[in-house]
């Protein structure tokens, strides 16, 4: 059965059933466990903790970063054939990881998110449409991304369509982001319709996920 006592260092450790402590360099196996410690990222003399805190790390290692948002209130996209920002009724959904984005904030309009910190970013945005007043071939949104403060813009775009009045439509967006710089940097959402159409509360959500440094 394995020891429950891990050594407080990699490079000497107790005997087992004995009082006299061993070093890694007087061992055999001494050049494998150096090797292992290297690959974690320590050095020789690194202890337990040492190496914890090296796979805890939060450099680019795992996930620092979950927030997700949500629209709080039904939006009736009454002007047709436009793409319009969500600007209101946005509110945080879940208790986040990290920091969190920020919505209209730092004199940023209403409906713009910046970002905690710089990185790859995962960002998922999800529609519900309900009750055309009229059929609708085009129905859907946009994640609006920009590096210069919306001097210039760019992201995906999608659309359904509602063949039939009273009822629901679906669709999502995703898109990988690099976030170079925290202040230049942001995303906001779209919505677009053919027809009077209503977005759905509750349903309609943002997604954030940083995956990593850049």
């Amino acid at each position: 059965m394995a020891s429950t006592n891990y050594p407080g260092s990699l490079d000497a450790y107790p005997v087992p059933n004995n009082g006299d402590t061993i070093s890694v360099a007087d061992h055999w196996l001494g050049p494998a466990v150096i090797g292992i410690e290297t690959e974690l990222g320590t050095d020789p003399a690194g202890s337990f903790t040492d190496v914890k805190s090296r796979l805890d790390d939060t450099d680019g290692k795992v996930i620092t970063e979950i927030d997700q948002f949500k629209l709080t209130s039904t939006y009736s996209l009454s002007t047709i054939n436009t793409f319009l920002d969500l600007t209101a009724n946005l509110s945080r959904d879940i208790t986040q990881k990290g920091t969190g984005m920020q919505e209209g904030a730092g004199g940023d309009p209403a409906g713009v998110f910046s970002f905690p910190e710089t990185g790859y970013y995962f960002i998922d945005y999800r529609i519900s449409f309900v009750s055309p007043a009229a059929a609708s071939n085009y129905t859907g949104g946009a994640i609006v991304l920009t590096n210069d403060n919306f001097s210039t813009v760019f992201g995906p775009a999608s659309y359904t369509s509602i063949f039939t009045t009273s009822t629901y439509a679906v669709m999502s967006l995703q898109v990988f982001f690099k976030v170079d710089d925290t202040s230049t940097h942001k995303c906001k959402f779209q919505v677009y319709s053919q027809q009077t159409v209503t977005v759905e509360s509750d349903r309609t959500s943002m997604r954030f996920i940083r995956l990593g440094d850049v």
